[in-house]
This record gives C-alpha cells, sequence and structure tokens, in this order.
C-alpha cells in the first residue's frame, strides 16, 4: 500500500467515527404504539434510540376540537375514528367523512442533553393519488403535501423543533390517508472523538506533514 493510500484509508476511518447520531423512529404500525395510543385522544408514545428516549404527545382532533380518538393498527397505521359516530367515517384514516381531522405531535421531552431536534420523515399510507392531500403545519407555516412529493411513501425534511414544540398533520382533500411513521434526529450534535479517533487525527495529521515533507524533497 503506497502512502496516499493509507492516508485515504485513515481518512474514512475517521469519517465514520465521527459522524454518529441518535435517531428515533415511532412505528405507529407497531405493537407498542398500539398500546400506547389505539383508543385515546390524548396519549404519549416513546422511542429509544443511543440511549435516550424520546417522548410524543399525540392527540386527535376533528374541526380543531378534541371530539376524536386515535386508532391504530397493524395494517393501516395511524387514522382518527370521531367518537359515537357511524357512516361516513373512516376511522383507519385521517379524512373529512364527518369534519377535518388532524392528529397534532408535542416534543414533550427527551432524557438525553438534547435541547431540540429535527424531524426528518414522514410515512405516510393512502395518499396514493393525485387528488390526496395532506397538510402539515410548523411553526405556524402550512405546506400541501401530496403524493408526488413522496419517496416510496414518505415525505423528507429537514425541520428544527425544539423540546415542547409541536406540528399538527391534517385532511386536506381526497379519500384521506393514514401517517405509518414519524422519524427524528438529533439536532446540531457534534460526537466528542473516542481515543481511536484521537490517534487517527493524529495519524492523519502526521501523515499530511511527511506527505509535504517528500514532495519538497521530490523538488529540490
Amino acid at each position: 500500500m503506497s502512502f496516499q493510500q493509507f492516508f485515504v484509508s485513515v481518512l474514512i476511518i475517521l469519517s465514520s467515527a465521527v459522524t454518529g447520531r441518535a435517531a428515533w423512529v415511532f412505528d405507529f404500525q407497531s405493537a407498542t404504539a398500539i398500546s400506547e395510543l389505539d383508543g385515546q385522544g390524548i396519549a404519549t408514545t416513546t422511542a429509544t434510540d443511543a440511549g435516550v428516549t424520546l417522548t410524543l404527545n399525540v392527540t386527535a382532533a376533528v374541526n380543531n376540537t378534541n371530539t376524536a380518538v386515535l386508532n391504530l393498527g397493524t395494517s393501516n397505521g395511524l387514522g382518527v375514528d370521531i367518537t359515537n359516530v357511524n357512516g361516513q367515517e373512516n376511522a383507519n384514516f385521517i379524512d373529512d367523512g364527518r369534519g377535518t381531522e388532524s392528529v397534532e405531535f408535542a416534543v414533550a421531552s427527551s432524557t438525553g442533553t438534547d435541547t431540540s431536534v429535527r424531524l426528518t420523515g414522514i410515512g405516510f399510507g393512502n395518499l396514493t393519488s393525485a387528488q390526496d392531500e395532506a397538510m402539515l403545519e410548523i411553526a405556524g407555516v402550512t405546506t400541501s403535501v401530496v403524493q408526488s412529493d413522496l419517496m416510496s411513501g414518505s415525505l423528507s425534511l429537514s425541520q428544527l423543533l425544539n423540546i415542547g414544540d409541536s406540528f399538527e398533520i391534517s385532511h386536506a382533500e381526497g379519500n384521506g390517508f393514514s401517517i405509518l411513521s414519524l422519524t427524528f434526529e438529533a439536532a446540531g450534535v457534534t460526537p466528542v472523538p473516542e481515543p481511536t479517533t484521537l490517534v487517527l487525527i493524529g495519524l492523519a495529521g502526521g501523515g499530511a506533514a511527511a506527505l509535504r515533507r517528500r514532495k519538497r524533497q521530490h523538488a529540490c
């Protein structure tokens, strides 16, 4: 192996050692989420990664009032069920059969040192035709979400949320949809290099200096 190849290998190892960060996935088709949320108007759910637990408060509403409950299943994910209503209401979806349904998610707490997180993905179910439309409201800004905005059923974004912030997903047009998952990442976290990583930094720095000396010698 030449010195240049060794130097590149060290940089690749160094990069992989310092880029990790916590990520939390809330899977609304999982048995855990179903047990925590199903049939509740307001409830709490958690996800844990890298030893840190993130907690969400989840609230179902219809026409901006809390007269609905969350409805979860292994096939459909998260929908909204208007209580004491029969007909024209698909409890598996967030729709407008008996009023505009919505779900609010509040980032309640973190057991780590995080004061903020990034919302990086929203998985949608049944948002499959040009007529289907969801509304995402974050920090007073409302954004339309349609099928063409999704990749493999998921909306990718990078929205910074402080602990205590909330956002809402509501029905806009079409037959309705469900929410399959939410993904968050730790925001602004730069991992502290471990001792092995510090050794690699030293090797890379020393290698760069040696390479510069060798070039000067060849030039003389």
